[in-house]
């Protein structure tokens, strides 16, 4: 045989053989098994499926094939879920546990499974476990291909839908970011996933939507557009729709944008001939309209989107659209038509309420969306009070009164069932609004009766929403300071609340299984009911401090009051000021108009502090402002009073500039003697006078605190500070405390003596603001940074923290919580008072002066109030011939908040020398014997 013959002979052999292969893998009993179950899955046939996919899994396991073993099981779970019994699957645990240490991609999908068929059952920590399992398994694999990062990504993705249920929207949104890693690294990517990567995008969206984080949401929106194709017209209307809701006014406020967005949907259905908009397209429509005052279309909108959801039978949608009728007859000038369309709205949101008496809402129990009935409600107020002072019909004053109350006890609510500090400021912000319409229905109440009782009311609806988070969360934190309570009672109750949450939550979102969730939450608040009395009868000290949610009361704060002290609390509604007034013997409630541009105002003033302006626009808008806050009743009040001490409890944008540097006259320069207010009063701020006065918190008793602990960290050429390490020695050497300088002044340092009780704790160093998140603003030590996010974590139990750094006062202006920013974080962590400071510091040595004063005041004994005012007086008479250095920049930005009482002395060491002088002097009468 020649060559040539042999060489195609073994060709034909190969060929064979390579053909035999295929065939005989053709065949592979296990592949063709799946096929077949897989053809009855896609029929609907789930049982078929199941049955075919046991039987395979059968043969895998005689072939030791753990790949297809597992894989096998991954396609019951799925038949399980489309006929929503995917519970069932827990019946594998016992067989697939002992799979549970083998490093398999499909190993991932399993834990997953059983996450889900925990969370069916409402096992939300076991729904933990395994999601982490999932995790933790994926780093294990060393292999890392298409298919392992795809399995990772959907991980990721449900550990975030996870935490979604548990209200911890931010590890969420960090999960759905870990899973578009994951979902990038796959190299051949199909139409599946680029669907993940879009949808983690949409969800990323809404959570910020959801948060009010509108820009970080529209960000998310525009990455998801280049994965639309072209032909995916419901995704380009989604992303357009997405769009126009967040160019709303209550959300980015660019109506024009919000037309277009809308104009390009329009453009689409008519362009694939669809009949009509989508009921939740027309909806958008109809606010865009409402937004831009074109009523009338906004009514047809409403109309049209009302009958498509109707027929859907979504209560939810279908309150929204009557909430939004009721709106429009608000602006129409038609109060009563829109008390009927809230009344409505209110029986699609609730189980049992039916009633079209105005008078009349529903129980807290009956609220199916508790967080969405919180607009319908502030509404109804408004709509109520319209009535009462269009016709003077006194009824409605007092439907608007019970209203309220409702409202409140909603709110209450909401505030103890969320466990995230995220969620608490969102509903802080949103009930912001409610609680102004409030104090206005009390006011007119008073104004109609002259019965103090509504000065009492209306002081009562403003401290309900005057740092309420972060007074809450201090009492957290303190539950260890009630020796005796045990801690299994303690965890008992964390888990009760927790529960409560995440049950209100899945209520909301799976309507499925309503009636589970419902059971769920019934059982677990009638557990958290039998805690709290536990609680009040074996322990009522621990029950008046975690439930009594009183706020202080006008004669409560009286009685706390010296003769020369006066509380001054703001409160700004939409175009309103309220301020109450009072001294130790009267109260005073004044209602001021605000001026069209009041926030401009502040932005503007503040702008020309930074700017060293001495200007005639600088003192006149001074003065201005001044007006505004101390008008003429109030300052007469003060002066009868003999008031030379205020605590100010600031709203707003009022938070944000220091009262003690406006002008309190015209003048012509700023030169004159007594023209600022802090040369007429002594100024302290308080987040509010509930937190300042009504913590019942047993003070822990410190045994030998340092008078001072100070940190001046050392930086790179040109970032050095000129005096922080002087300042910080010199203070130190005079309180014989202790100094962390250069190196050793670092963040390991700090941790491990910041949480030691100190009377001062001074922090000397660069600090920055975030105007973004909150939880980045932050202290730069030398080689690190400490954010706010790790101060939350800390205890810090010093009387007073001197933040001697830029911006500790500046951050995020939250409605309700005040400006969230450095110093917060510091009283959060346990310090009883915080000197920061509202921009820049000035580094020159004169500026240092104010810090080395004050600290010094503060440890003779001086209210730290008082304190602050008279070193920043001394400075000012110091440098008053000096335009520049007398300029408010340079004496204004350090403001302290929090307990201004005076540093109580520390009679340890007294006791104890006393003790030593005895032991002493009975061993001297001893050996003179």
């Amino acid at each position: 045989m020649s060559k040539n013959k042999r060489f195609l002979n073994l060709i034909l052999l190969l060929v064979l053989l390579v053909f035999l292969k295929n065939w005989a893998l053709s065949q592979n009993p296990i592949e063709k098994t799946y096929a077949d179950a897989y053809n009855y899955f896609a029929k609907s046939d789930y049982q078929s499926a199941v049955n075919l996919y046991k039987k395979g899994i059968q043969l895998a396991v005689n072939q030791t094939d753990t790949t297809n073993i597992l894989f096998g099981y991954t396609n019951i779970y799925g038949a399980l879920l489309n006929q929503n019994k995917q519970e069932q699957f827990l019946l594998f645990l016992p067989v697939l546990k002992k799979y549970f240490n083998c490093k398999n991609v499909f190993l991932m999908n399993i834990h997953c499974n059983f996450a889900g068929s925990y969370q069916k059952l409402a096992d939300l920590n076991n729904s933990e476990t395994q999601l982490n399992a999932a995790i933790n398994v994926g780093k294990k694999i060393t292999i890392k291909d298409d298919e392992y990062y795809y399995q990772l990504g959907i991980c990721f993705n449900q550990k975030a839908n996870h935490k979604t249920i548990l209200c911890d929207y931010l590890i969420a949104k960090q999960m759905h970011q870990q899973a578009i890693e994951n979902y990038k690294k796959i190299i051949k990517k199909d139409e599946f996933v680029w669907n993940e990567i879009y949808n983690e995008y949409s969800n990323l969206s809404r959570l910020n939507y959801n948060q009010g984080n509108f820009k970080e949401a529209q960000k998310y929106i525009k990455l998801s557009k280049p994965i639309i194709n072209s032909n995916e017209f419901v995704k380009i209307i989604n992303y357009n729709m997405l769009l126009a809701q967040l160019c709303l006014k209550n959300a980015l406020n660019k109506p024009d944008s919000a037309v277009f967005y809308l104009d390009q949907v329009k453009g689409l259905y008519k362009k694939f001939k669809l009949e009509q908009l989508g009921g939740r397209s027309l909806y958008t429509m109809a606010l865009v309209a409402y937004e831009a005052n074109d009523l009338k279309n906004a009514e047809n909108y409403l109309g049209n989107s009302l009958e498509l959801r109707l027929k859907q039978q979504n209560t939810l949608v279908i309150s929204d659209c009557y909430k939004v009728y009721g709106k429009i007859k608000l602006k129409q000038n038609n109060p009563l038509n829109a008390l009927e369309q809230f009344q409505i709205a209110f029986k699609y949101l609730s189980t049992n309420f039916k009633s079209e008496n105005f008078a009349d809402n529903p129980k807290l129990e009956d609220l199916k969306y508790k967080n969405d009935a919180l607009e319908i409600y502030k509404e109804k107020i408004s709509a109520l009070l319209a009535i009462y002072k269009k016709e003077g019909k006194k009824e409605y004053l007092d439907y608007a009164l019970k209203t309220v109350e409702s409202v409140n006890q909603l709110i209450n609510y909401q505030r103890n069932s969320f466990q995230l500090e995220g969620s608490k400021l969102f509903l802080s912000e949103q009930a912001h609004a409610i609680y102004g319409l409030a104090i206005e229905a009390s006011y007119q109440k008073y104004l109609l009766t002259n019965d103090s009782k509504y000065l009492e009311l209306a002081f009562k609806y403003s401290e309900s929403n005057k740092a309420v988070v972060l007074f809450e969360a201090i009492k957290a934190n303190a539950k260890s300071s009630f020796i005796g309570v045990p801690q299994t009672l303690i965890d008992q109750e964390s888990a009760a609340i927790k529960n409560i949450a995440i049950y209100e939550n899945q209520l909301y979102k799976d309507s499925k299984n309503e009636n589970l969730w419902r059971k769920k939450l019934i059982d677990v608040t009638d557990e958290l009911a039998k805690l709290k009395t536990r609680f009040k009868k074996d322990y009522p000290k621990y029950y008046d401090f975690k439930y009594n949610a009183e706020t202080i009361s006008i004669s409560e704060v009286q009685a706390k009051l010296t003769e020369d002290q006066s509380v001054i609390e703001y409160f700004l509604n939409e175009n309103s000021l309220f301020v109450f007034v009072i001294t130790k013997t009267k109260v005073q409630l004044v209602k001021e108009s605000l001026p069209e541009n009041f926030k401009e105002n502040i932005a503007n003033y503040r702008n020309l502090i930074l700017d060293k302006s001495i200007s005639v626009e600088y003192r006149n808008l001074s003065n201005g402002i001044f007006k505004t806050l101390f008008n003429t009743k109030m300052i007469a009040l003060l002066e009868k009073e003999k008031v030379n001490n205020l605590k100010i409890i600031g709203d707003g944008v009022i938070n944000k500039i220091p009262l003690e540097a406006l002008i309190t006259r015209s003048v012509k320069s700023l030169k004159e003697a007594n023209i600022y207010l802090i040369e007429q009063f002594t100024i302290g701020y308080l987040p509010s006078a509930t937190m300042n006065w009504k913590n019942t918190k047993i003070k822990e008793q410190k045994w030998f605190p340092d008078t001072y602990i100070g940190f001046a960290p050392t930086y790179k050429a040109g970032l050095n500070l000129p005096d922080n390490q002087a300042n910080v020695i010199n203070l130190a050497n005079q309180f014989s405390g202790r100094s962390f300088l250069q190196e050793k002044a670092s963040i390991s340092n700090f941790n491990e003596n910041s949480s030691k009780n100190s009377v001062i704790l001074h922090l000397s160093m660069h600090g920055g603001a975030s105007i973004t998140n909150e939880m980045e603003s932050y202290l730069a030590f030398e080689n690190d940074s400490l954010f706010v996010h790790d101060i939350y974590t800390k205890s810090i139990p010093t009387e007073l923290a001197i933040l001697d750094a830029c911006e500790t006062g500046m951050g995020i202006l939250n409605n309700g919580e005040g400006v969230l920013n450095l110093a917060r974080s510091f009283l959060h962590a346990g310090s009883q008072a915080v000197a920061m400071s509202l921009w820049k510091l000035s580094s020159s040595s004169e500026t240092a002066q104010i810090i080395n004063d004050f600290a010094i005041l503060v440890i003779d004994g001086q209210p730290k109030d008082k304190a602050l005012s008279q070193a920043k007086l001394n400075y000012l008479v110091k440098n008053r011939h000096d335009l520049a250095l007398s300029h408010p920049f340079y004496w204004a930005p350090l403001i302290i908040i929090g307990d201004s009482a005076p540093i109580e002395p520390n009679y340890y060491k007294y006791w104890l020398a006393l003790f030593v002088l005895l032991i002493a002097y009975s061993y001297s009468s001893y050996r003179s014997h």
